[in-house]
């Protein structure tokens, strides 16, 4: 806008005159008019102290009659442009522009270009201070960039040279896809709670289905999606301390206790899925809702299958990073201690899972006899399939058999109206008394069997349908006997029983006296316990031990297998005893010590071990010593107390029946057993 004549005042003091505050020049203060005794003030105030202060380096000289013409001939907002350039300032900045806006819009109607350019001069100084400051401000900004882009430069050089191409990378590989697995598998378990079970049990009102009939297929997953919700945060958090990727071990260790949940979902896995068929059958209405639910999500059923194989997915993980974890890194004893922890739950699940299976097919072969044969605990279904038995004048009868783990059953079909065949139970045969002998073909009866059973020794013959079929009954009933048949193994029985037999002097058997022997020659061997064995080395020594003849044993020469190979095979053989050296009955005293103050801890421990028989305790003893030979090597074999108690433990101290529940104790048996191992002496 053009300049308005400006009104003369009479001042008190000549150099006075009517400036804007420096409020103006936030872009929060009004534009309004101010009196001229409030401008008198700000002026005395603010710009009157700077002004003698400070200079303006321009062409001009604001004495200089040509700068008053110029002034003169010009806008406010000109001038203004125009010295801000002499002042080597961009006029065209957002700030400047709305700093010169507001400066001409409120001085333009007040001042006099003649008799105010002095303070116009001032007002620029102050705009040009101000920039400069922000210039300050801004290098400032500038050099701190600097130094942190060169302190991260110099810490990603240090981490790049450690990280790329070693087993950080490789472990950072194997974290990311722990982290994706775990990802996905709460995502699924999520899926089954969210778009299944929580809209069941609204319509369980409407008489959909009922709670029991709910509970019976989903269990106790909201269970599990908890404890994975947990996991999953954990992991996360290590995530944060990239790239030392460190705690995994001690995660699964501490949140293994929380995986006993799987242990009641895993044994209602197979009843789960009958009565979801049956409800599908049953109900239009669930069958309706399941199929509608599977059109956008993954079915049903593979969801309820999910948390089956995941503990497994641990294991195999785990066993990864162990590859990549030296035997010096901190976490190393952890990542161990983790993995067994993991695949003997793993074993657990599957275990279970057969038995469930097992049982299921048990019920269903009493179901067609109609004669109870689940009663047992262990019993397993082996074969089934037809035969033809015959009596002593050859006569021939068919039957079908149930071959089961520890009886032999043949039963009669009978006919039926119905596309349901009938079995009549017609006779049993105990496998623990049976002997079987393999008989040529004759041109009357083919592909034949003698079995010797009971303490009478009955005979009876049989005969199967094809060769085939002879030869895959008598492969599986060979089987069966076999673990009735003691006298001609080492491996997997009582430890009386085979030190009876071996009648050796120091009460040790022969096995484990001559491998902690040819294990005594090469202690410094690193990982001596640590480190599996060649697997067919390990079968080859097993096939060596593994028969009556003491004195062939003894004149064995072991000292072509390796180190490694002679300690799996006395670890395969504490391992494999029916009863551990620890026996069964102090197990639970064990735990429950585990978690007691070291004051009660020695003392009931003491009390434990002395229950255990004589025999045990004699070979108990025998093995401490040695073992304790390796740890005073530990700094050469790498086999401190903790290793040995972490490899030994769950080999000598074992439950009578495994389940999820007592496998994710074993860190307190590896506790408790390297308690025994230090206080040997005492």
């Amino acid at each position: 806008a053009s300049p308005r004549p400006s009104t003369p005042r009479t001042r008190s003091n000549s150099r006075s005159g009517v400036i804007p505050s420096l409020n103006l020049l936030r872009p929060s203060s009004p534009l309004s008019n101010q009196s001229a005794s409030e401008d008198e003030s700000l002026t005395q105030r603010g710009f009157d102290r700077s002004f003698s202060e400070m200079s303006l380096s321009t062409s001009l000289s604001p004495d200089d009659p040509e700068w008053t013409r110029q002034l003169q001939s010009k806008s406010y907002m000109e001038v203004i442009q125009d010295l801000l350039i002499v002042m080597n300032v961009d006029p065209q900045q957002d700030f400047v522009k709305q700093f010169s806006f507001k400066l001409a819009q409120k001085c333009g109607p007040q001042l006099g270009l003649s008799s105010e350019r002095h303070r116009l001069q001032s007002v620029l100084e102050k705009t040009k201070k101000l920039i400069e400051g922000q210039d300050k401000l801004a290098s400032i900004i500038k050099c701190q960039a600097l130094v942190r882009g060169h302190q991260a430069r110099s810490r990603w050089q240090e981490i790049s040279h450690k990280y790329f191409g070693s087993l950080l990378q490789e472990r950072h590989v194997i974290f990311r896809d722990l982290i994706k697995v775990e990802s996905s598998y709460h995502k699924s378990i999520d899926t089954l709670v969210t778009v299944f079970l929580k809209p069941l049990k609204r319509e369980i009102f409407n008489k959909t289905l009922s709670k029991k009939d709910i509970a019976s297929i989903f269990s106790n997953i909201e269970e599990v999606l908890v404890v994975h919700s947990k996991i999953g945060l954990q992991l996360e958090n290590l995530k944060k301390r990239w790239p030392y990727i460190e705690g995994v071990g001690k995660l699964i260790i501490e949140t293994a206790p929380e995986l006993k949940v799987y242990g009641e979902y895993v044994s209602n896995f197979k009843n789960a899925l009958n009565n979801f068929h049956r409800c599908e059958e049953m109900d239009q209405k669930f069958a309706n809702f399941v199929s509608k639910s599977s059109e956008t999500n993954v079915g049903l059923i593979s969801l309820l299958s999910t948390p089956l194989n995941h503990i497994n997915t641990y294991q195999i993980l785990l066993k990864k990073f162990l590859k990549v974890t030296p035997p010096n890194h901190p976490e190393y004893m952890n990542i161990i201690t983790a993995q067994k922890t993991i695949k003997k739950t793993s074993a657990i699940i599957r275990t279970s899972l057969e038995g469930a299976s097992n049982k299921a097919k048990l019920l269903e072969v009493e179901r067609r006899v109609q004669k109870p044969v689940s009663d047992k605990p262990g019993r397993d279904l082996k074969a089934e399939g037809e035969m033809t038995t015959y009596d002593l004048k050859q006569k021939a009868s068919s039957r079908h058999y149930f071959l089961f783990s520890d009886i032999l059953w043949l039963t009669k079909e009978i006919p039926t109206k119905t596309a349901d065949v009938k079995l009549k139970f017609k006779l049993e045969i105990p496998l623990n008394s049976t002997e079987v002998k393999d008989l040529p073909d004759t041109s009357t009866i083919k592909n034949s069997l003698e079995l010797t059973y009971g303490q009478n020794s009955a005979k009876i013959l049989l005969g199967l349908p094809t060769e085939s079929a002879k030869s895959t009954f008598l492969k599986k009933l060979r089987e069966c006997l076999s673990e009735f048949t003691i006298s001609t193994k080492t491996f997997g029985i009582p430890l009386e029983a085979l030190l009876n037999r071996e009648n050796s002097p120091l009460g040790i058997p022969v096995l484990v006296e001559i491998c902690l022997n040819r294990l005594r020659s090469d202690l410094k061997t690193e990982g001596i316990f640590r480190v599996s064995g060649a697997p067919q080395e390990v079968k080859e020594l097993k096939e060596l031990f593994d028969q009556v003849d003491v004195e062939k044993i003894r004149n064995a020469d072991i000292s072509k297998y390796s180190t490694h190979s002679v300690a799996s095979i006395v670890k395969m053989f504490y391992r494999e005893l029916p009863e551990p050296l620890l026996t069964f009955n102090i197990y639970d005293k064990l735990v429950f010590i585990s978690d007691q103050p070291d004051e009660v801890h020695m003392s009931t421990l003491y009390l434990a071990v002395g229950e255990i028989p004589r025999v045990n305790r004699r070979n108990l003893f025998y093995l401490l010593d040695f073992l304790m030979e390796v740890a005073d090597r530990s700094s050469e074999n790498k086999m401190n107390t903790t290793n040995l108690g972490i490899i030994f433990g769950p080999n000598l101290i074992r439950p009578k029946v495994d389940t999820i529940e007592t496998t994710l104790q074993t860190p307190k048996i590896n506790t408790v057993f390297e308690s025994i191992l230090r206080n040997n002496e005492e």
